[in-house]
């Protein structure tokens, strides 16, 4: 589909890609992994020709349509929801308008038109016109939208909200190749687990950037990463990426060890017997070897970093940790929260789910006082909280450099693990003397959430803590939290983080805090939202919001596509079973030859030639059973699928 072959490009002093390869097969599923500032973006600008490269080359497949979802897009328009995906595709609404200006003119008796007709009918429908509308639908309802939002417009809508509107038009595409920048992000969990699915079944080819790691082994079944200038493809997902890597790492190790113990051997060799007359043909010989293989000397990759810090603990606290009761809570008319209770215990690790804009943020920013409400709110005794949220970015001083800000903060006995955790958290090397004023948004807000882990206290209060961490550093930030001393009560919209980490999950949803005590997989078990079942799900489970005229046509529309699927398989079948039976009857003939008296009495040639031929029968024969077994159990699965 397409391939970047030997490709260079360079920022200035720094290198992106250097003699760099990749084969974008079509059909796959790819994670485009990395640490950050490594190119990912980059990478995906050089794919849709928006930035170009200073040496090497790129062949795509002609006429390929790419559709791609930057981290940040803003949808400025006065258009519903609905009309902003309906309006998309302009070859469809050129058609769709001059349909419905010939209906006209064919109801006013212009018969002549009826070929044209017929004609940009047969275009629309190839072109999934007739069923643009439902699957706009679908996937509006998918991602998050209920049926009376279709029709808003969108300027009435957040900057997330937007952001989901701008994926659901690239989806409504279709287009060969899909190219998703963090497209988690704005997400809740339920548009997340429906959007797993819908990207499982995506039949184009699929790049994703992305640092939810379970969303990566759920959808993705090839992970390529960038690093040191190269591109490496594995095949599988995240996790198997992570095996295979470590395997190949281990045995270039060892492949690094042999060869230095060879160069030292050959050194000694050398050094030992170059003086001496009767030797030195030989040190010559071994001079020759050496500088071989230090023209191919093996360079060894960097190791994941294996840095681990605590979280600082003050003391224990009470049992409770924190107890609410009759908690309302508004915004001018508009309620939040009302006659709500909720108790933590101590050691919870608590998990806030919820829409987006039902008030998780909301919820810890009343238990640490910073919005007025009414009920009981009240920390139990000894508690002391550390709050991470977007407010700590503004209290930032932009005139420190990151180290000192960093210092100003910890406690002295934390001072000399401060390089090794700014780290960890990709502040490294003469980084950290940067200004606070010249970072990005991001940057801030790492800085800001490495301050709040260097505060003693024995209850974490973190608001989407994983926003702008790599992999890496979720993984390192995971383990410092299940090893700490206190309770934590987070909001996040990363599956793999909440999995491995909550005891407990908070569900905010009709006014309410509703509590389950048990992990994320208990949680979706009781809300019907497990994960093997929703992704076994088919799209049409998406359909909740539709009324029935939709229904019925993508029903309709369904039924369509599965007979187009399956006609030509029943019909290879059917000449399958046919060769089978002409071979079956062929077998059972020459078996009866051969067990009659005078067969043996032949010439040896003529039983040779003949086991042969039996030989070279039975081979057919077992070739199309296993392709009749392979084609009955496709199409079984397909049948599954679609029922």
């Amino acid at each position: 589909m397409i391939h970047l072959n030997n490709i260079y490009l360079q920022f200035g002093s720094k290198s992106i890609f250097e003699n760099a390869s990749w084969h974008i097969k079509s059909g796959s599923r790819y994670a485009l992994i990395g640490r950050n500032g490594v190119g990912k973006t980059t990478l995906f600008r050089i794919l849709t020709d928006e930035q170009d490269i200073d040496k090497g080359e790129i062949k795509k497949r002609g006429n390929l349509s790419i559709a791609y979802l930057p981290q940040e897009h803003k949808i400025i328009s006065t258009k519903t929801i609905l009309n902003e995906l309906l309006e998309d595709n302009k070859e469809l609404k050129v058609i769709q308008n001059t349909l419905v200006e010939l209906e006209h003119k064919l109801e006013a008796g212009e018969d002549e038109l009826l070929d044209k007709y017929t004609e940009l009918s047969t275009k629309f429908e190839h072109l999934g016109g007739f069923e643009l509308e439902t699957r706009a639908k679908m996937i509006l309802s998918g991602i998050g939208f209920k049926r009376d939002d279709f029709n808003k417009p969108i300027n009435e809508f957040s900057g997330g909200w937007r952001m989901r509107v701008y994926l659901s038009k690239l989806l409504l595409r279709n287009p060969d190749l899909l190219l998703l920048d963090e497209p988690t992000n704005h997400l809740d969990l339920p548009a997340l687990i429906w959007l797993e699915s819908y990207l499982s079944n995506f039949s184009g080819t699929l790049i994703i950037i992305s640092h939810d790691r379970d969303f990566l082994n759920k959808v993705t079944n090839h992970i390529t990463e960038l690093s040191i200038n190269k591109i490496t493809t594995y095949g599988g997902n995240y996790d198997f990426y992570l095996k295979q890597k470590t395997e190949n790492e281990d045995l270039l190790y060892k492949q690094y060890e042999k060869q230095q113990e060879e160069i030292e051997h050959l050194k000694k060799f050398i050094n030992k017997f170059k003086a001496k007359a009767t030797k030195a043909a030989q040190a010559r010989s071994r001079m020759k070897q050496l500088e071989k293989i230090e023209e191919n000397l093996i360079v060894l990759p960097q190791r994941a970093s294996s840095i681990r810090f605590y979280i600082p603990f003050s003391q224990q606290s009470g049992k409770e940790v924190l107890n609410i009761e009759n908690l309302t809570q508004k915004y001018g008319e508009h309620t939040i929260f009302e006659d709500t209770d909720l108790t933590i215990f101590r050691d919870e690790r608590a998990a806030i789910v919820g829409a987006n804009g039902i008030g998780k943020t909301t919820l810890l920013k009343i238990i640490t006082n910073l919005i007025s409400y009414s009920g009981k709110v009240k920390l139990g005794h000894n508690v002391k909280f550390s709050y991470f949220g977007q407010h700590q970015i503004d209290e930032l001083n932009g005139n420190n450099d990151i180290i000192t800000e960093v210092e100003s903060f910890a406690d002295f006995e934390d001072i000399p693990k401060i390089r090794k955790i700014l780290g960890s958290f990709m502040f490294t090397g003469d980084i950290v003397f940067q200004k606070i004023s010249t970072l990005s948004g991001g940057e801030k807000s790492r800085i800001a959430l490495v301050k709040i882990l260097l505060e003693k206290s024995n209850l974490l209060l973190l608001d989407e803590p994983t926003n702008h961490l790599d992999i890496e550093t979720k993984e390192l930030l995971l383990k410092a939290l299940k090893e700490y001393s206190g309770t934590i009560i987070l909001v996040s919209h990363d599956k793999y983080f909440i999995e491995n980490l909550a005891t407990s999950i908070l569900l905010i949803k009709d006014r309410k805090i509703i509590k389950y005590d048990g992990g994320l997989s208990y949680y979706l078990e009781k809300i019907g939202l497990e994960d093997g079942d929703i992704n076994n799900k088919k799209l049409e489970n998406s359909t909740d919001n539709l009324n029935k005229k939709d229904k019925k046509r993508y029903e309709a529309e369904l039924r369509q596509k599965k007979s187009k699927i399956l006609k030509p398989m029943n019909k290879e079948l059917e000449k399958v079973e046919e060769k089978i039976e002409v071979l079956e009857i062929e077998k059972e003939e020459a078996l009866k030859e051969m067990s009659s008296s005078d067969f043996y009495n032949k010439s040896s040639k003529y039983i040779s030639d003949f086991h042969k031929k039996v030989s070279e029968l039975e081979n057919k024969l077992n070739t199309l059973q296993d392709k009749w077994e392979e084609l009955s159990l496709e199409i079984e699965e397909i049948e599954a699928n679609f029922n």
